[in-house]
Formats: C-alpha cells, sequence, structure tokens
C-alpha cells in the first residue's frame, strides 16, 4: 500500500506530548491482530485526518496507533508486509513532528511471533475430529445443519462417502456435540451411548457400547440374545431408557463386511439396530457411517437397505469446496493465534483439492507444519520444506521409520502389516488388532511395545485403550497412509501373495469357528498341506493369522488320518470280497467244467449205446432180410417183383390173388418221399431196384440206381451191406404173414 504524505497543521498547546519521546514498549501495548486490521485502521485516522487537521484530538489517536503499529513489527515477518506497516507508521511520525516539533522513534519492531508452545495443536492429523475437537472443527456448516434437520424428522440417518471425504469427523467432531448442545429441542436430555466400530463381532460391540451407559442393558444380556431375538432389543433396553431417546452411533459400518464372516451376526446386528428405529414408544436415532463403495453389499440386508433407501435418510459427505477446505485451514489457526502466509493456503488448496484423500491429507500436513512453525508463523519455504501435502505423509513416515535401529524397523514393519488387510483386486482396507497379537512377532514384549508407541506419537497408528493393555486395539491412523506411503506401498506388492494366503486361510478359519467348530467346513488336504506350509513359513510368524487356524489345522489332520483308515479299512473289506468272489468264481467254473465232462462223458455213452442198438437193429434187419429171400428161395417162387420206381410191376404168379395185388398197390413211404405201389414211382429219374425171375438165371441179384435230384445225392446201400440205416425196418402188414409175404419194404438212411 502506498504511504500517503500528509501536511498537517500547526499544533495547538493542546496536544499530547509524547512521554520520554518514545512510544511505550511493544511488550506493554497490545498489537494488532494483522496487518489487514493495521491498514484499516490507518485508513479511518487518515479520513480524520483530512477532515480535522492535527488537532490535539487527531494526534491523541495517532499516539496509541503508532504503538500498536510498532508492537505488530513482531508478527509480521513477510518483508512486503514489514515494508507497508514500516511506511504506515513513517506517515504518522511526520505529522506527530510536524504537529508537536518532536521528532520520535517510529521503527517497526522486530519480528518475534507470538508463542504458541502453550498452545494445542488445532489440527487432528489423520485420526478423525471427536467431540473434543468440536471447538476446532470448521468447513461443514452446511452439512451439519442438513443432518439436524433429518434428525429432527427422522430417526435414521446415513452418511456416505468415499474413504478420506471426513464421514467420521462430521458425525463425532460436528454432528454429536452438536445434538449434545440442544441443537435439535430436548436433544441434551437424550441418552447417548459411546459411538462403536462393528469390528469381527459386531453384537459384542454394540453390547459394550450400551453397557457403558448405567442401568440402560439389563446385566443378563447377552450376544445369544441378540443372535435369536434381535427384534427385541429395543424391549430389552426400555426400561433403563425410561422412555428417553437414545442415540447410536455406528461408525465404518463397512466392517460389517469386511471384518464380521457370520451373515446371521451382520444379520441380528442390521435388526438390532432397526428394532431401535422401529420403537414406537421412544424415538431412538441410529447414525451410522459408511463408505459409498460398499453401498451395494447392503443388498444382503434388505431390511436395512429399505431405509437407506427413503426419502432424506442418506446424507453424502462430498468433497469439500474450495471455500470450505479454506476454512477448514484458517478456521482453527484463528482460534489459537496461528498465522499462514497466502502463498501456504494456496498451495494447499491446488494439492489437496484433487485428492480422494484429501482431508486426512490436508489435517496431517497442517499438523506437520505446525510442528515445524517459527512463532505463530507458517511459511511458503517451510511447507515446501516439508514436501507439501502430496508428499508431507511419506516424507514424515519415511524419517520416522529411518530413525530407527535396524531391529525396531522390522518390527514396525511387522506390526503395519498386520493392520492391513487385502480386499478384492487391488483394494486395501485398515484392520485393528489387539495389542497382545504383537507379543506372537517373537521379540521382547517391551521391545514390541516401544515400537508400537514410537509408530502411536509419529501420528501413523492410533489406539484405542481397554482396561488391559494386552486388549489395547490398534490400527493404521487412516488408510489414506496406505496409499500415500510409497514404502508401505513397495511393503504391500513384496508380501502381496502372503498376504492373499493369510487372508484366504483366516477366511478359512473364521467360516469354520462360524460353523461351531466342528466337522463342517474343515480344510481337505491340498488346503491342509498348504496351510502348514505357509504356518512353517517366516511370513506367516511376521503377518500373523487366525488364532483359530492351528485348531482348524489340527481338527483337519484328525479328520483326514480318520478317513484314511476308514479308506484302507474298506479297500481290505473290498479285496477280501473280491477274492471271496473269484474263488467262488473258480468253483463254479470248476464244477460247470466237471459238470461238461460229466455231459460229454454221459453223451459218449449215450451215442454208443444209441450205435450199439442200431447195430443190433441192423443185425436183425439183416437177418430179416435173409429170412425174406430165405423164404422166397424155398417157396420155389419163379417170379417176383419189387417197384420202387418207374413202371409199375405186378407179381405174375398163380399164388397171389387180387386181394394180395390191392394190398400191395397201397402206398407206403421210403425216407420222406410218399410212394405207392403203382403211380407213384413212374417220375423220371427215381431208383429202381426190380427183382428178376428164373428167366435171368433165377440169381436173386440188387441192382443198384443212383441219380442226383435237386443237387442231393441220393443213394440205395445193398440191402445186405447196409451199415448206417437211418431208420428201421418197414414192412407192410401183410406181408408178415407166413403165408401171404408178398413183399418188404426197408427204409435207407439218406445223406
Amino acid at each position: 500500500m502506498s504511504t500517503t504524505t500528509v501536511e498537517p497543521e500547526t499544533a495547538t498547546a493542546e496536544s499530547v506530548p509524547l512521554v520520554g519521546g518514545r512510544v511505550p514498549d511493544t511488550e506493554e501495548v497490545q498489537q494488532f491482530d494483522s496487518l489487514e486490521v493495521m491498514r484499516d485502521e490507518h485508513t479511518r485516522l487518515l479520513k480524520l485526518f483530512y477532515a480535522d487537521g492535527a488537532t490535539p484530538n487527531v494526534v491523541a489517536q495517532i499516539r496509541p496507533f503508532l504503538a500498536r503499529g510498532q508492537a505488530t513489527g513482531t508478527s509480521l515477518d513477510r518483508p512486503d508486509e514489514r515494508l507497508e506497516a514500516q511506511r504506515i507508521l513513517d506517515q504518522w511520525g511526520t505529522v506527530i513532528l510536524k504537529a508537536v516539533h518532536e521528532e520520535i522513534d517510529a521503527t517497526l519492531a522486530e519480528f518475534k511471533g507470538k508463542d504458541l508452545s502453550d498452545k494445542p495443536c488445532p489440527y487432528v492429523g489423520l485420526r478423525p475430529f471427536d467431540e473434543q475437537d468440536h471447538a476446532l472443527f470448521f468447513g461443514r456448516n452446511r452439512l451439519r445443519k442438513e443432518a439436524l434437520q433429518i434428525l429432527g424428522k427422522q430417526r435414521f440417518l446415513a452418511i456416505l462417502g468415499p474413504s478420506g471425504s471426513g464421514k467420521s469427523s462430521l458425525v463425532l467432531g460436528g454432528i454429536l456435540p452438536d445434538l449434545r448442545q440442544d441443537a435439535i429441542p430436548s436433544s441434551a436430555s437424550w441418552i447417548y451411548v459411546p459411538p462403536l466400530v462393528p469390528g469381527p463381532a459386531p453384537l459384542e460391540s454394540l453390547l459394550s457400547a450400551f453397557q457403558t451407559v448405567p442401568g440402560l442393558l439389563p446385566p443378563d444380556t447377552n450376544t445369544s440374545t441378540l443372535l435369536t431375538q434381535p427384534q427385541l432389543f429395543s424391549e430389552i433396553i426400555r426400561p433403563g431408557a425410561s422412555g428417553r431417546p437414545v442415540v447410536v452411533i455406528i461408525d465404518q459400518f463397512e466392517e460389517t463386511f469386511t471384518l464380521c464372516e457370520d451373515p446371521a451376526v451382520r444379520e441380528a446386528f442390521a435388526r438390532s439396530l432397526l428394532a431401535l428405529v422401529e420403537d414406537q414408544n421412544a424415538a431412538h436415532r441410529v447414525i451410522l457411517t459408511m463408505r459409498s463403495d460398499f453401498e451395494p453389499r447392503l443388498a444382503l440386508m434388505p431390511e436395512l437397505q429399505a431405509r437407506f433407501l427413503e426419502s432424506g435418510a442418506v446424507l453424502r459427505a462430498l468433497p469439500l469446496t474450495q471455500a470450505e477446505l479454506r476454512e477448514a485451514i484458517e478456521g482453527p489457526a484463528r482460534a489459537v493465534g496461528l498465522h499462514f502466509h497466502r502463498e501456504v493456503i494456496d498451495a494447499l488448496l491446488k494439492d489437496v483439492g484433487d485428492e480422494m484423500a484429501g482431508l486426512p491429507l490436508l489435517q496431517f500436513t497442517l499438523r506437520k507444519l505446525w510442528d515445524t512453525k517459527r512463532a505463530d508463523r507458517i511459511t511458503l519455504s517451510q511447507y515446501t520444506s516439508l514436501g507439501g501435502a502430496k508428499g508431507a505423509l511419506a516424507k514424515s513416515a519415511d524419517e520416522f521409520y529411518l530413525n530407527l535401529v535396524p531391529e525396531e524397523q522390522v518390527i514396525a514393519k511387522r506390526i503395519l502389516l498386520r493392520m492391513v488387510r487385502l480386499g478384492e483386486g487391488l483394494e486395501v482396507t485398515s484392520a485393528r488388532i489387539r495389542r497382545a497379537s504383537l507379543y506372537e512377532l517373537g521379540y521382547d514384549q517391551s521391545k514390541v511395545d516401544e515400537v508400537a508407541g514410537k509408530l502411536v506419537e509419529s501420528g501413523l497408528i492410533r489406539v484405542t485403550r481397554a482396561v488391559n493393555t494386552a486388549d489395547d486395539q490398534l490400527e493404521v491412523a487412516h488408510e489414506a497412509m496406505v496409499r500415500n506411503w510409497r514404502r508401505f506401498v513397495r511393503w504391500l506388492e513384496e508380501d502381496r501373495a502372503n498376504l492373499l494366503t493369510r487372508r484366504r486361510l483366516d477366511d478359512k478359519a473364521a467360516e469354520w469357528v462360524r460353523l461351531g467348530s466342528g466337522p463342517s467346513g474343515l480344510l481337505d488336504e491340498v488346503q491342509l498341506q498348504d496351510a502348514r506350509k505357509w504356518l512353517e513359513t517366516t511370513s506367516a510368524k511376521a503377518l500373523g493369522f487366525h488364532p483359530s487356524l492351528p485348531a482348524l489345522i489340527e481338527k483337519s489332520q484328525e479328520l483326514i488320518d480318520a478317513a484314511k483308515r476308514e479308506k484302507e479299512l474298506a479297500e481290505k473289506k473290498l479285496l477280501e470280497q473280491t477274492r471271496l468272489a473269484v474263488e467262488e468264481q473258480r468253483q463254479r467254473r470248476d464244477a460247470e467244467r466237471e459238470l461238461d465232462n460229466n455231459i460229454r462223458f454221459w453223451e459218449v455213452q449215450s451215442v454208443g449205446r444209441r450205435m450199439r442198438r442200431v447195430a443190433l437193429l441192423a443185425l436183425c434187419e439183416n437177418i430179416a432180410i435173409a429170412a425174406f429171400f430165405a423164404v422166397i428161395f424155398l417157396s420155389g417162387r419163379t417170379e417176383w417183383g419189387f417197384v420202387v420206381g418207374g413202371d409199375r410191376h405186378r407179381g405174375r404168379h398163380s399164388g397171389i390173388s387180387r386181394n394180395d395185388e390191392a394190398a400191395i398197390s397201397r402206398p407206403f413211404f421210403i425216407g420222406a418221399e410218399r410212394v405207392t405201389g403203382q403211380d407213384d414211382c413212374q417220375r423220371p429219374g427215381k431208383i429202381q431196384i426190380a427183382r428178376k425171375g428164373q428167366d435171368q438165371g433165377r440169381n436173386r441179384r440188387l441192382t443198384r440206381t443212383c441219380c442226383r435230384e435237386h443237387d442231393h445225392l441220393w443213394i440205395i446201400e445193398q440191402l445186405l451191406g447196409h451199415r448206417r440205416l437211418g431208420g428201421s425196418l418197414a414192412t407192410h402188414e401183410s406181408f408178415l404173414q407166413p403165408d401171404r409175404l408178398k413183399m418188404v419194404a426197408i427204409k435207407a438212411g439218406l445223406r
């Protein structure tokens, strides 16, 4: 600002002289709060001076202005600001000189800054704001008003937003203190249950929070009650509440999905909260915060999801505007007298404005700037040396890590890796662990506690105290550290395979516990080998594992051994059954073979008997034929004809009557061919055998004629030489009479 030269009037006798020709000591004068305030006062005096001149009244007002302006120099460290302030002081010093003819020292005091060593840091770093930080919580006035309006009309409110959007701070540092201060009529008289996080056992967390309020929860209430009858939760607390509304705040509700493995517990937890919301006897309030990327998982809780879908039930924590970010920076600074150079605030807004986890990074950077302040000033050079908002976290974490001795570095790394959990894809979430689990790292307990304490002091992790130190809950200060500390990201990449193995085995162990730690949910042989192999690695010792995993491995081994024994017995039984079946089959084959031999033996015997019968029959036939010819020979018959085929012949003898001729004409059979005594034997090609009389030498010989018909050979053996007769001797009954034997028909075998 340019300095205006003023020609003052001559001072009157009523002018007030300076004591000792100097302004009072700067330590005795209250300085201006800032150069801007000093400018405003300077402008006011100029208007008065131009209007009245150097009157005693004007001079009397210039004197304290000079004193306060000089004292303000102790808080001005920027050269341009000091130069401007000095010009203002010089201008009014000249006015005094001309008015009272006395030269005074109007030199700006050396910069000292206000000592803020006795002031607490107004910035919370990576942790969220809580009720104690209510006076320092700035930048969310709009959302706070909207939340209070919703809670004045409805009984359920969900704050959703991405990680690092300030959901927890909005509720714990803004809405909750507002309610306690009667922001809603009579809200100061409501019962406030301490805020809780679900963790791996949300029902236990819920009951533990309610038990901190004296008389609110009956002493015999346990998780089994809520697990079986969650809809009765409002009735359980009704006597203790005495009709007053109860306010329940669940922070980081997404842990219900990431840490709780039992669907039944999740459902009971949600229904217990809904029972409070739906209670008709008291207007209880339920407020929860949840990361917006877990919103689709609400489908696992249909009743709770319906509440989310109600109009006005969800408030989204959107990123802060530039004006809100500026207020979040300057508001806490004003509360303690801290001053930022304008360039610092501009740089912060530029670096943080496009960050996904902008608010935690902003608070962490501001806290580190507080540690490096010079008196009550924070300059751009300090901000630059810190690495800016994007590099402050990584640089500070690296400085802390590198200042540890090698053994402490290893312990710190193992502690931090135990506090994260790999999710789907590249997702990494924080996980609280008990302090006692750190004692499994294999280091001295006091050494582990020492390193954990240093991590807490550095702001990299935070602790939730418990009655028993071993039960303290430790967690990373914010997931922003996981994403922005390059060294930690490199650790995760190096141990990703082991972290995934730990997660898989932890899920198996948790599922086995959920199923009752019995035969259900055990590991198969391949999974058991993988689990045993991993537990023997140093990574398992460093990263930790589910406390029930060793018991799961032992139980699985017992079941597998029992299954193997049962299988061996079954195999032995099967082998014995197979041996018996083979033996039985062998015996059956032997019996069948013996039976076949017997059958063949009896067949041979039968064939022999048949052959003997045939031979005997043939002999009889031969004898009969011989007897026949003998009778003919002895009877002295001179001529006899026997016709098989061809022309018909009749016997010519005085002893044959017509009745005998008729009998000869009757049909008879040879083989399968029907033959009659007369016409049937006249087909050509048939075999004819004729017996000639005495006129042909009476030698009674048989003639044999063979022919083929239809490709078959028909053979008529000589009657006396036939040895393969296929049939029996056939004779006409009239021929068997001794006195009337005319003809014998012999059936020959056919082939």
